[in-house]
């Protein structure tokens, strides 16, 4: 059998579209009814809708599809005192004033998450910031690499001087925060473009990404963002070697957080994505889930109602609701017993999670049923495909084979009783 697992845990990956081609259009289609909202869907198929359509070979700027339905979170200086969010692999999209006007180039956001992550402070507002601690979380490489750099490891770099434009990066950064050199790095990339703004120098491999141009949606060739610090932000550290674990092996990444995104150069990758967006947007929500973030004062229910339009202003809680944190499946079908396939959830909300009537399914049709179940504050579900006694922490499908045991690309989504999208996981 071969047995393979994926991970999340520890994390806990502007016009419509037109003249593409039909296959294009038709990914454009099947994804739009996923998006919280129409300007989302723009912001996406702008740059990811012909990398979902296989017009180009290159890294997602956001991700294949949102990974929630409609989420609403707390903030102070939107109307209601909350805000309309959907969680992508690389990042988070939002609708702060959503009487704003739809042509502004800023009227979707692209959250300063890494920002967050890597300083421990949780922005609710212009000014307001709930403090917390830096993120144990691997910025790079597996999501369950054990010794990977994590943003706090990160943190104390904030602080570190800036190279000067030319000079060749060769820090090395470890786990524990041990920086060292390494001059057999140097050629691999350099320092290239200060930014008094946060005082540290975009390394070249990274501001040629960010000023780089190329196929967006409706088959123009233009340059992939409005300004070089559109999807990134700023940068908050220099660059820094490091070794990460990358599919099981150890390779040299350089790495550099910016407030919005992190950016990867891993030397020998094929055209296209030698430089990648880090997975912020799920590193994220898992982190903020677990920091129990405090309700708004408003009436919420326990999802908030998908927007219809881009005049719907986001009501409720913030609802990151539950998070499909694990899957393990049998990759070649051969498993002789289907418990070995299993999917682990946890309770993302600040408050106990009914989840009777909720549904797991893949997009195959296979679909499970939870019967009268609640998931405490904290806590965790694992569902087994297979047979057994549910208690409290286990579930079980009672399937007699194997579902989770195909070797094409794949889904498991989880929506709530009343067929809401609350997560969705791709694998393998």
């Amino acid at each position: 059998m071969m047995r393979q697992r994926v991970w999340c845990w520890m994390i806990v990956g502007f016009v419509l579209l037109a003249g593409v081609g039909s296959a294009l259009g038709a990914t454009y289609r099947t994804a739009a009814a996923l998006f919280a909202d129409p300007a989302f869907a723009r912001t996406w198929a702008r740059t990811d809708g012909p990398v979902s359509g296989g017009a180009v070979a290159r890294t997602w700027i956001w991700g294949p599809e949102p990974r929630t339905g409609a989420l609403a979170e707390p903030y102070r200086d939107a109307p209601g005192g909350t805000r309309l969010v959907q969680y992508f692999d690389k990042s988070r999209m939002e609708l702060t004033n959503p009487q704003g006007n739809p042509t502004d180039p800023f009227y979707v956001t692209n959250g300063l998450l890494a920002e967050e992550m890597l300083t421990g402070n949780v922005q609710l507002g212009d000014a307001f910031f709930e403090t917390h601690t830096p993120a144990t979380i691997t910025v790079a490489g597996d999501l369950d690499d054990p010794t990977g750099p994590t943003y706090a490891t990160f943190s104390p770099l904030r602080n570190a001087p800036a190279l000067a434009a030319g000079t060749a990066i060769t820090a090395t950064v470890t786990r524990d925060g041990q920086v060292a050199d390494n001059p057999a790095r140097a050629g691999m990339a350099a320092a290239r473009q200060y930014v008094p703004e946060t005082k540290h120098t975009v390394a070249d491999v990274f501001w040629a990404f960010m000023t780089s141009s190329g196929t967006v949606d409706g088959g123009a060739t233009e340059p992939l963002f409005r300004s070089p610090f559109y999807a990134t932000g700023f940068p908050v550290t220099e660059a820094y070697w490091s070794m990460v674990r990358v599919a099981g092996q150890e390779r040299a990444v350089l790495i550099q957080v910016f407030e919005r995104r992190v950016l990867t150069f891993t030397p020998g990758n094929p055209p296209g994505f030698a430089v990648e967006a880090g997975n912020v947007g799920l590193q994220y929500r898992a982190w903020r889930a677990f920091l129990a973030i405090p309700p708004t004062p408003t009436p919420k229910p326990t999802v908030p109602p998908t927007p219809t339009s881009s005049t719907t202003p986001a009501t409720g809680t913030p609802t990151l609701a539950a998070l499909i944190v694990d899957v393990t499946y049998d990759g070649d079908a051969t498993s002789n017993d289907p418990n070995d396939e299993t999917v682990v959830i946890v309770n993302g909300s600040s408050a106990p999670l009914d989840m009777t009537g909720w549904t797991l399914r893949d997009t195959r049709g296979h679909v499970y049923t939870f019967g009268a179940f609640t998931l405490p504050v904290d806590g965790q579900v694992t569902l087994y495909t297979g047979k057994g006694t549910d208690s409290a922490t286990k579930r079980y499908w009672g399937q007699t084979s194997g579902v989770l045991d195909n070797t094409g690309p794949e889904t498991v989504s989880l929506r709530d009783a009343s067929g809401t999208l609350i997560d969705a996981y791709p694998y393998p």
